[in-house]
């Protein structure tokens, strides 16, 4: 179902938390305006902490809805993941102590109903929906699950493999970083996007982290529980964990009045200038358990569409009016009907003259991963037909026999809309991260099961 039409509220919390194992917090994160990130820090306390920092300065400058276009924010907010490894390799080129820090970081953005994801490491994006298991979105870019995916390793010997630890992809390491880049997902009433460095992943389960999400209304308490149970677990590394809940059911459960609410909580309401106006109220947190180092934040803000019935024309002008005197009645419904036919004829022409000069080029330079009779595909063309007509075709040779159906239904209707590819090697990157999902999702029950454990502290 897409909410298109429909006035979306996304209200966000998160916090962060030393853990019990280490003397520093190198997590970072970021609720900004419809963006929101986690930062897991490497290279020392000093170094971690100032890499997962500055990471996220070019995300903190960042509004998604701002961006013209909706269909740009996908792209925008991965640049801003490369202004971000940009950052931190100016930093620690520019200060000897720094040297090799480098930090994951997944970002999400939400626009119109979509969800943009952009990431780097082994931190994590999960998705919790009501009527479908847990997903985790992203993959861990570190060295044991490489070895799965290649099939030298099970999901049991990975959790004990001696370079669990080891990543491959992060922020700050090299001048130029791959960014794992998400198809748009659309949004569902009840949706709920947790993003989590591997201090809650590592030593808290996936199935305790969805129970924990879906038996407990409150944002903050939710954001609360989770640290508590990887503190629970030993908390061997520093826990962050952003919260991100979609939809009136939310907004319908939280509390009636910012007074109501007796958690440390800063609340945060977007104003029309894109400030940000902020208040703080400090108490003990509930039951006693674990505090965070910083308080938890949230914020509520309407992502809703623009309306489609302004009055567009209006705003356009009488274009091609003629100027000084305005002509009699019938002289210019004989000029408007005269003009009407020039137009027309003129459209068709440019019209055919596209098809026929730029069909065949675009056809040939676009590509994209779709459905063919139940399969996921690679087709050449765009998915929208042009006045009508087909503008792709599927490629034989890149037929696969992944069925479409064997994936949640989020990432089926992504499927069926058309991933697009800027080249055919993308378009078969698309595929073979879509086929690595799905069997991941057949070869184990546990899929998104902790792969990497924290590296204990000193």
């Amino acid at each position: 179902m897409t909410l298109r039409g429909h006035t979306l509220t996304v209200r966000a919390f998160g916090a962060t938390h030393t853990g019990r194992v280490r003397a520093g917090n190198e997590d970072s994160f970021l609720i900004g305006d419809a963006i929101f990130a986690v930062a897991d820090g490497m290279g020392g306390h000093q170094a971690g902490e100032i890499a997962s920092d500055a990471a996220l300065e070019p995300l903190r400058e960042l509004d998604p809805l701002d961006v013209t276009d909706p269909s740009d924010v996908g792209e925008v907010l991965a640049t801003s993941v490369r202004s971000a490894n940009a950052v931190v390799v100016e930093r620690a080129a520019n200060d000897p102590d720094l040297e090799g820090m480098g930090t994951t970081l997944t970002a999400v953005a939400v626009r119109e109903g979509q969800l943009y994801v952009a990431h780097v490491g082994d931190s994590r994006a999960y998705l919790l929906r009501d009527t479908e298991r847990m997903s985790q979105l992203t993959t861990d870019h570190t060295l044991v699950e490489r070895l799965v995916q290649e099939g030298r390793l099970s999901r049991d010997e990975a959790s004990t493999h001696p370079q669990r630890n080891v990543i491959t992809r992060a922020i700050g390491h090299e001048a130029t970083v791959e960014i794992e880049i998400l198809p748009p997902i659309t949004l569902k009433d009840g949706d709920q996007i947790l993003l989590c460095s591997d201090g809650l992943s590592g030593p808290v389960t996936d199935e305790a982290i969805a129970t924990t999400l879906s038996e407990t209304v409150d944002g903050d308490a939710a954001v609360a529980a989770l640290l508590a149970k990887a503190n629970a677990a030993g908390g061997p590394d520093n826990i962050t964990a952003v919260l991100v809940r979609v939809g009136e059911r939310w907004a319908s459960q939280a509390p009636a009045s910012d007074e109501a609410d007796t958690k440390t909580t800063q609340q945060i309401t977007a104003q029309p200038n894109g400030e940000a106006a902020a208040t703080t109220e400090d108490s003990e947190e509930e039951g006693g358990e674990q505090t965070t180092d910083g308080a938890p934040v949230q914020i509520s803000i309407d992502t809703s569409p623009p309306t489609t019935d302004e009055p567009w024309a209006e705003k356009m002008g009488r274009v091609g009016a003629p100027k000084g005197a305005e002509p009699t009645t019938e002289r210019r419904g004989r000029r408007f009907t005269a003009g009407k036919i020039v137009a027309a004829v003129l459209a068709l022409t440019i019209i055919a003259g596209l098809l026929v000069g730029g069909g065949l080029l675009l056809l040939s330079r676009s590509y994209f991963v779709g459905e063919h009779r139940g399969m996921i595909a690679v087709f050449r063309g765009v998915p929208q037909p042009i006045l009508g007509v087909s503008a792709a075709r599927v490629l034989p040779q890149e037929i696969t026999t992944t069925p479409v159906s064997d994936f949640p239904d989020f990432r089926q209707q992504a499927i069926s809309d058309g991933l697009p590819a800027q080249s055919l090697d993308d378009a078969r990157r698309i595929v073979e991260d879509l086929q690595t999902q799905w069997r991941e999702s057949r070869s184990s029950p546990d899929v998104g099961e902790p792969l990497v454990e924290p590296t204990p502290g000193p």
